[in-house]
């Protein structure tokens, strides 16, 4: 069975969008995650992958879903 490759940049571009929604700055998401603005910068960027306690945590700051954030539904 392949292993499914996650489409990363559409993560990336789904976290900046809610955040701007939200009217939230990199480093104010990291503050409330327990994370490092750069942490932040690079999620967005797609430039590392974050874990599944991070993405829990900033699904509940942003008022979303995991299931929104990896797929978009």
């Amino acid at each position: 069975m392949k292993k499914k490759q996650y489409p990363y940049y559409e993560i990336g571009e789904r976290l900046s969008d809610l955040m701007y929604e939200h009217n939230m700055t990199d480093e104010e998401l990291a503050k409330r995650i327990g994370k490092e603005r750069k942490s932040i910068c690079h999620y967005r960027h797609n430039e590392s992958e974050m874990g599944v306690v991070t993405l829990m945590k900033i699904c509940s700051v942003l008022n979303t879903t995991p299931n929104y954030l990896l797929y978009g539904r």
